[in-house]
């Protein structure tokens, strides 16, 4: 390994060195400067400090951070200074409590008090962590048995001073000594298992033990030896007690964050810093990092692969900090786990292992998934805006609802079908026999970057709905929103896909609008029972009412009837939308099946014209067999607008009158165009 000194190592690097591997660089100040690219793989940067510096794309494989020797004697002594403090303090609880206890006769339940409330304190603690609030409660606990102890008492004022003075101070003071060494000795032995070992932290057990054991002896020989046996048995009590709180804050137990803080605070005050730091793209892969600082650095796609000491590292609030992205990020094996609502940002899992993981609600925008194993896992409501899924594999995935955007990437994806309905519902392809051939899933979902898809399980209330889409487009009326289809599905269910900008946040315009559409819904049913307590009908049962007729109101012929209604659709016009199980957004082309394809044609012929006409109107009598001349002409109407009606009356201009009779349709064509033409009559 070879010593470099700081100005020597910038020299090289200024003139284009960037191979620096296996160096000595300890207690290296390397603050705030530009090493983007340099290699520092098996180098020794303990007590190095980044802090601020540049690093992207650099390399610290196998190196070694932390903290260098003599520093690591330093916290061994700050923790035995910790101990020597907890002996005070617990040596002081224990002289309180056996003055308590040995009081006076008469006073023996104020002696019984003390260490009921310390061992309900400590027990508490246990159980829920340590707390300030916890403390100040058994101080006024404390206080509070030492007033109705000293009630007896009062009998002059010197009295209520004198009682009241002994018994509150006496009994908070204890609850405040025992607490306070309590934690100390948490810390101590948190920070030695933390530092060191485990033969570290007994050596540590057994000199708080031999301390408070000596002053224990000194307190017999000089007070009695009653009172040693009370010091001695609180004082133990106390210190095997937080023993086990501090080894279960190294476990992060979200109970004992504090103790942990403070753990982690002593133990990387010396070592290897990078905080505030860019390390995008920095590669750390199977380096030690165990006393580094990390807080407030940038994380960009850094590989932390087999990285080890991350659990002692301090992270801030960086995505480090969750132990489960933590560990996703170490081992690249998340397999079968939950990461429900994780921060991922930026994350580099490069041919990671998430077969059948949970990744619902997870933000993973800007990741790296190249190559990563995503089968059967579940996607729903990710966003993965400018995620790069490269060569991933994602086969039987559930993307319900997921947020993609024109920079995710997606292509060479391997998939043979996925899921767009969660517990396995609506398979693409659907049919169990098809499987998307090379391409095919990146061409589906490239088409459908800049979409949104409500699905309403129980019917839609279309008033309800078009109003809220109203007030949405009022709210964004910057952003390009349309509906550009509604399909009903076979179970009653209906899915209404929004059009929307690229750079839309999808995630913000689905959860506003359902926002608004369950404010409206809860508007009309306020309204509908108003309405029937009018009238004197019972209310009770009204909501399976409203949910009847929304089930009623979900038919194709309704929606075109709500659209045509200008109360709602003044905002936006669908009336040129076509029907077949849904309906698409202007759409001026040809349609077969379930499938509409925009083709835009310039000018109609005649054939055309009646063609259009014909599937419009057989479409409409599907929905309604009885359908009259009135509601033809009325459902045509809404269907054309405006924009697209010249094209009908030319068509009918360039054919004779016997070509137009023989189409199919043709009086109510031709009522149809007339009316175009003399819309005063």
């Amino acid at each position: 390994m070879r010593n470099l000194k700081v100005a020597e190592l910038l020299k090289s690097y200024g003139n284009g060195e960037r191979n620096f591997r296996g160096s000595m660089l300890r207690g290296a100040d390397f603050k705030g400067i530009d090493l983007s690219g340099a290699d520092f793989s098996d180098s020794d940067i303990r007590g190095a400090n980044f802090s601020g510096s540049l690093l992207t794309g650099t390399t610290f494989i196998r190196a070694k951070s932390g903290l260098q020797r003599r520093w690591i004697t330093c916290v061994v002594a700050i923790t035995y200074l910790l101990i020597l403090l907890s002996t005070i303090f617990l040596f002081s609880f224990g002289i309180f409590a056996s003055l308590a206890f040995g009081a006076e006769e008469g006073y023996e339940m104020f002696g019984i008090s003390i260490p009921i409330v310390v061992i309900a304190f400590f027990a508490f603690t246990i159980r829920s962590g340590w707390s300030f609030v916890s403390v100040g409660c058994a101080v006024v606990l404390q206080i509070v048995a030492g007033i109705l102890n000293s009630l007896p008492y009062l009998k002059t004022a010197d009295d209520i001073f004198s009682f009241l003075a002994l018994f509150s101070l006496l009994g908070s003071f204890s609850v405040v000594f025992a607490a306070t060494g309590g934690f100390l000795f948490a810390c101590a032995m948190a920070t030695t298992l933390a530092a060191t070992n485990i033969v570290m932290s007994i050596v540590l057990f057994v000199v708080e033990a031999f301390l408070l054991l000596n002053v224990s002896l000194f307190f017999a020989f000089n007070y009695g030896f009653e009172g040693a046996f009370y010091i001695t048995v609180f004082s133990g009590a106390v210190i095997f007690a937080n023993a086990y709180i501090g080894r279960r804050a190294l476990k992060e137990d979200a109970r004992d964050s504090l103790v942990r803080s403070v753990a982690i605070s002593l133990l990387t005050i010396k070592g290897t810093r990078f905080r505030r730091a860019f390390l995008s793209k920095a590669n750390f892969f199977e380096a030690d990092l165990k006393s580094a600082d990390f807080r407030d650095a940038s994380i960009v796609h850094t590989n932390w692969h087999r990285a080890r000491g991350l659990d002692y590292a301090r992270l801030g609030k960086t995505a480090l900090r969750d132990s489960r992205v933590r560990e996703l990020l170490v081992t690249h094996r998340g397999n079968r786990k939950s990461y429900f609502g994780c921060d991922l940002r930026g994350a580099n899992l490069s041919d990671a292992d998430l077969t059948g993981a949970t990744l619902t609600e997870a933000d993973i925008s800007q990741a790296i998934l190249e190559g990563a194993t995503l089968d059967a896992a579940n996607l729903t409501r990710v966003r993965a805006l400018g995620t790069s899924f490269r060569g991933a594999s994602l086969t039987g995935a559930c993307l319900e609802s997921w947020n993609i955007d024109s920079t995710t990437q997606l292509k060479n994806v391997k998939c043979e079908y996925v899921y767009l309905l969660d517990s396995q519902q609506e398979r693409r392809p659907s049919s169990k026999r098809n499987t998307f051939q090379p391409g095919e899933f990146t061409s589906l979902f490239e088409e459908i970057l800049n979409t949104i898809d409500l699905i309403f399980q129980d019917g839609v209330d279309w008033q309800a709905f078009f109003r809220s889409f109203q007030e949405l487009r009022n709210q964004y009326d910057g952003d390009e929103l349309y509906i550009q289809a509604i399909e009903k599905k076979k179970d009653g269910a209906f899915v209404i896909r929004l059009e929307c900008s690229s750079d839309t946040d999808k995630t913000l315009i689905e959860d506003r609008i359902r926002l608004l559409y369950r404010e409206e819904i809860q508007f009309i049913e306020e309204r509908y029972k108003e309405r029937l307590n009018s009238y004197g009908y019972e209310i009770e049962g009204y909501k399976e009412r409203i949910k009847d007729y929304r089930l009623q109101n979900s038919r194709l012929l309704d929606i075109v009837e709500t659209m045509a209604n200008k109360e709602y659709s003044s905002k936006y016009d669908l009336r040129n939308a076509q029907f077949a199980g849904g309906f698409a957004e202007t759409v001026e082309g040809n349609q077969t099946g379930g499938d509409i394809n925009n083709q835009v044609a310039e000018r109609l012929s005649l054939p055309e014209a009646a063609a259009e006409i014909q599937r419009l109107l057989q479409q409409l009598e599907s929905s309604n067999p009885t359908v009259t001349h009135a509601e033809q002409t009325a459902f045509l109407n809404a269907m054309i607008p405006p924009t697209r009606r010249m094209r009908f009356i030319s068509a009918l201009k360039s054919a004779s009158s016997a070509a137009i009779d023989e189409i199919p349709y043709a009086p109510i064509l031709k009522a149809l165009v007339d009316g175009w033409q003399q819309p005063s009559a």
